[in-house]
């Protein structure tokens, strides 16, 4: 579950941003708790908020860190060092994953026309076995949604970084890229574009509330229980 939560907080990382922009996704399935806060500041930095209390993510000067709750107060992770952690876990647990990565048959998405999410207009795209009614993603062109575009666009490129380069080479997965790197997504999988609001965000949102952890201290957070880390600052913060 922790998996999931950092790949769908990393695909709302930031890219340029032209003004201040907070934006709210929420689960296309209303039978599903789940949304998404992501604040934009005109300097490209960025916070996403999962409903799921205690995650997040700050992208501040270009890089990303997650935040996470832990019995010793906020732990601070670099998305680097997560990625790095979760790539060694999968080759221990399996060896020949790259292999069995590119044995999968190659998908495609296709064009199903536009589509209306939350009053805003699209092109929804699909699996070739997909139907219509079931996008994976639903792309707007309109240029106020340009820094969300760009933000998602940005951060997707990292979450598929995160599985490793075997991952990002799949053929769907650069085509979903170039999909985020044309527009912004009204719907991205199981979430839709609920609210787009324009203001100042106060830059607090953006602070990091600890110095980052050490990549061995994360390999502890990822692979042991919570309460049997202690957290220090790196060397030098």
């Amino acid at each position: 579950m922790k998996v999931w939560a950092f790949l769908a907080l990393a695909a709302a990382g930031a890219g340029p941003a032209q003004a201040d922009l907070t934006a709210t996704y929420v689960a296309v399935n209303p039978a599903m708790s789940f949304t998404m806060k992501v604040e934009i500041a005109a300097n490209g930095d960025l916070r996403a908020d999962m409903s799921n209390p205690g995650l997040y993510l700050i992208r501040r000067q270009g890089h990303s860190y997650f935040v996470v709750a832990d019995p010793t107060g906020r732990v601070v992770e670099d998305t680097a060092d997560v990625g790095a952690v979760m790539q060694e876990q999968l080759a221990k647990l399996d060896p020949h994953f790259c292999d069995e990565i590119e044995k999968m048959p190659a998908g495609k998405l296709v064009s199903r026309g536009a589509m209306t999410v939350s009053g805003r207009t699209g092109e929804a795209y699909a699996m070739e076995s997909r139907p219509a009614s079931r996008p994976d993603v639903v792309i707007s062109h309109d240029p106020a949604l340009a820094p969300l575009g760009a933000a998602m666009a940005a951060q997707f490129r990292e979450s598929a970084a995160l599985m490793g380069p075997c991952w990002a080479s799949v053929p769907m997965v650069a085509q979903m890229q170039a999909l985020l790197d044309s527009g912004a997504p009204l719907q991205f999988g199981p979430m839709r574009l609920d609210t787009v609001e324009t203001g100042p965000i106060d830059p607090a949102r953006f602070a990091l509330p600890a110095a980052p952890a050490t990549r061995e201290q994360v390999r502890g957070l990822m692979t042991r229980p919570r309460n049997t880390v202690t957290i220090q600052p790196r060397p030098g913060n």
